[in-house]
């Protein structure tokens, strides 16, 4: 699903009303990271983002319970520009599970500095933010390894839910050493690393 789907996470057609929230959640999402990539993230107000996306402060608050939040939008809005990419493709499923991988690492090296200060936030105030917004990437992980237990490629020894959880857990815990230490290259060698070590548990004995 696309951020401009009409269906839902479930295949079931959006109504109107869901349709208008998440127009309204992915404008407040842009507007956030323009404001943040020009002004930086504590130039920017909740006022300024209500403000840039023409709703109320009341429904940025609706939407997004602090600024760290953001990260949750941001990362649906990734897992559905890769589902879209995936679509249709015919590749291996560890193929598939690499593409997310460049894919997701492309997204947050191009909002390096504004996702580190986002996931900092979140750690020193532990709200959880960067858990929930694995919700959608592990989601679409799920399904691949599932689609790859089905054709053999993986075993099916382990739950598919179990290894997407696995991958996901591992690539939040290095998107946490990032956000501390700045080492970008080191981040995408463990993340490359992560999916190699994982899949070769899953591989067929």
């Amino acid at each position: 699903m696309t951020e401009n789907s009409t269906a839902s996470d479930n295949g079931v057609p959006m109504s109107r009303r869901e349709r208008k929230k998440l127009e309204t959640r992915m404008a407040i999402l842009d507007a956030a990271f323009d404001l943040m990539t020009t002004n930086g993230y504590d130039g920017v107000t909740v006022e300024d983002i209500a403000a840039r996306a023409d709703v109320a402060s009341a429904t940025f608050f609706l939407h997004f319970p602090t600024k760290a939040s953001l990260i949750i939008a941001f990362n649906q809005k990734i897992s559905a520009k890769v589902a879209d990419q995936l679509d249709g493709k015919q590749s291996s499923a560890q193929e598939k599970l690499d593409r997310i991988r460049a894919l997701v690492q492309d997204e947050w090296r191009q909002h390096a500095e504004l996702l580190r200060k986002l996931v900092i936030e979140d750690a020193e105030q532990h709200r959880g933010e960067l858990i929930a917004a694995s919700g959608s990437l592990a989601e679409l992980v799920r399904d691949i390894v599932r689609e790859g237990q089905e054709s053999g490629e993986f075993s099916g020894d382990f739950s598919a839910d179990l290894i997407a959880r696995s991958i996901i857990a591992a690539w939040r815990a290095t998107a946490q050493e990032w956000a501390r230490s700045g080492d970008t290259e080191r981040a995408r060698k463990e993340h490359r690393q992560v999916l190699e070590l994982i899949l070769k548990g899953a591989l067929p004995r």
